[in-house]
């Protein structure tokens, strides 16, 4: 055919190659990039040695145990407790309790205490610097289940927790026996526990002492307590005076933070198996908003914010739930999947236009094909069946899609993947398509066989016939000698990068020559974001499907007048 009859023509065409062209230009790399920010859910445990011997020692010795049924008791005492305190007490949010059933409830301070003592926090250094206490006590970073104690212990507050904690046995009796305020997340506008009523109950006990100071963590999650997280707004609604407390774990072998591979329960069980767990609070003069931050939550948050972390010396990043919850659905994979979380769920969305459950989807895909979290060499080679013959291509290649945060182990991590395929996606606005520039420069990599940084014709014609004999495109265009040559600005037989996007930016229609590279690369790395939404809406579905299922059983609960019941506890867990 004629198409063909040109294509051979292209490949029978002698260059003038310059053989000193050997190193070629520097790599052109993928310029679709996302912010690198601190990653505040990393959080290895450490196997070494002495690690080792720390576990074989707790345990052969008994002591593990001995600490374990400890723990247990002390918490079923100070359960029992709260019970007795929390006979016949009121059941509104907003009445505070008599001063005798708050004494009954006073030991808990020194159980709490106790739970610590007996998970190796034998002391705990506190630094005490409250002039005027502010009734709204905020605690950062939140790092986990020992926060807690350390608040139960030294204030004895009324803490903000999900409705669900109230059917939890033991801990169901503390919450109630602190005037714990409870939150429901799903349930109604009107609703006892609903956001509007949680606000209104904070206004209420941000003015009244009669109320237990309430101890809120403004991050809203545990993180590895190496940065602050975005502080959520509703400590600082009542525009009140609010005192912060910084907990810190100083620990030289063990970081007791319930983030990464060191879970809730894997945090308490390795407490057990240390010698002395460090912990250190400073607790700082009650911070009074202005008139701006008392009009603006937001602006009270972020300041808050920003002061404590200025006093401990401490980055901060702007990761909200989002990241958590995509997070979340890596942990929830059979191999509790962890992945590089150095990105913002926000600039996904807002740069690549890929949303939160679009992400889940993606990251359940690389998690197959990138099992230790990075998408090496070795398996970027096997896993896209790439020749190992042409090693300076597949490097090349490689090398466009690894970004900057390779480090010392290289490799392609998730947010490297994410924006790999933004390049061969649709876009929902003209801003989240990627532009010609960046399609050119994937497009230009592709086609350089050699991996030198140059593509000669012969490559170029390579890749259309190989993009028609694949069924990719229905006719392979041609690039003639001539247009060729007008743009070989040096005359030696190649294209640099910059040449090659000279042509496909030229206006005699250079930019449908990208088509058959583009349709190769999605026929390598089968990753094409149309594809994905048609996983994305089944899973939309299934969780309209077990919200409609709960909505439904939560009404016949009321209707029965069972009152509101936390149901379906799997999912509420994962909310």
């Amino acid at each position: 055919s004629k198409p063909m009859s040109a294509v051979m023509e292209l490949q029978n065409v002698t260059l003038d190659v310059d053989s000193d062209k050997d190193k070629g230009p520097s790599p052109v790399k993928n310029s679709v990039k996302l912010p690198t920010t601190h990653d505040p859910f990393l959080n290895d445990l450490n196997n070494n040695n002495y690690e080792k011997f720390k576990f074989w020692f707790f345990t052969l010795s008994g002591l593990a145990l001995v600490r374990l049924v400890c723990f247990i008791v002390i918490l079923c005492l100070a359960g029992f407790i709260g019970f007795l305190s929390a006979i016949k007490a009121p059941a509104g949010l907003n009445q505070p309790w008599p001063m005798w059933r708050r004494r009954i409830a006073s030991p808990i301070s020194f159980l709490a205490r106790l739970l610590l003592f007996s998970v190796g926090f034998h002391y705990i250094e506190v630094d005490d610097r409250q002039k005027t206490k502010g009734q709204v006590v905020v605690i950062a970073p939140h790092t986990g289940l020992m926060d807690s104690f350390f608040i139960t212990w030294y204030f004895l507050p009324s803490p903000i927790s999900k409705a669900g904690v109230r059917d939890i046995p033991i801990f169901g009796s503390l919450c109630i026996a602190l005037q714990t305020i409870f939150v429901d997340r799903e349930s109604s506008h009107d609703g006892p526990y609903s956001r509007k009523a949680v606000l209104e109950t904070m206004q209420l006990r941000s003015k009244d002492l009669r109320f237990p100071r309430m101890c809120i963590f403004p991050e809203g999650t545990t993180n590895n307590g190496e940065c602050l997280m975005t502080f959520k707004k509703g400590a600082f609604v009542p525009g009140e005076p609010v005192t912060p407390v910084l907990l810190t774990y100083p620990n030289e072998h063990y970081n007791c933070a319930c983030a990464g591979r060191n879970g809730t329960d894997m945090s308490l069980v390795w407490c057990l198996f240390q010698f002395h767990n460090r912990m250190k609070a400073t607790i700082l003069d009650a911070y009074k908003p202005n008139d701006a931050e008392k009009a603006d939550p937001d602006l009270f948050a972020k300041n808050v914010r920003n002061y404590m972390a200025e006093q401990m010396k401490l980055p901060t990043t702007e990761h909200s739930y989002p990241d958590l919850f995509l997070q979340m659905e890596g942990t929830s994979l059979p191999t509790e999947y962890y992945y590089d979380c150095n990105f913002h769920m926000e600039d996904v969305k807002s740069e690549l236009g890929v949303d939160l459950a679009s992400a889940k989807v993606l990251l359940r895909r690389f998690a197959d094909v990138a099992p230790s979290g990075r998408i090496t060499l070795d398996n970027f080679i096997e896993l896209f069946h790439l020749h190992t013959s042409e090693s300076n291509h597949v490097s090349r290649l490689f090398e466009f899609f690894e970004g900057e945060g390779g480090g010392e182990t290289g490799g392609i991590q998730f947010k490297d993947f994410l924006c790999g395929v933004h390049l061969i996606s649709t876009g929902a606005s003209p801003r989240q398509v990627a532009t010609l520039e960046q399609k050119a420069a994937l497009c230009f990599v592709f086609s350089d066989k050699s991996g030198r940084g140059y593509v000669s014709a012969q490559d170029l014609a390579g890749v259309f016939d190989s993009a028609k004999k694949q069924g990719k495109v229905d006719e392979a265009p041609v690039v003639a000698k001539k247009v060729f040559d007008k743009f070989d600005e040096d005359k030696d037989g190649l294209w640099s990068f910059d040449e090659y996007l000279a042509f496909v930016s030229s206006s005699s229609g250079g930019a449908s020559y990208l088509t058959p590279a583009l349709e190769l690369v999605k026929g390598y790395f089968g990753v094409c974001f149309e594809s994905v939404r048609e996983k994305v809406a089944q899973r939309a579905a299934e969780l309209e499907e077990e919200k409609a299922a709960k909505a439904k059983l939560l009404a016949e609960d009321e209707g029965e007048g069972s009152g509101l019941k936390v149901v379906n506890k799997k999912a509420d867990n994962r909310v």
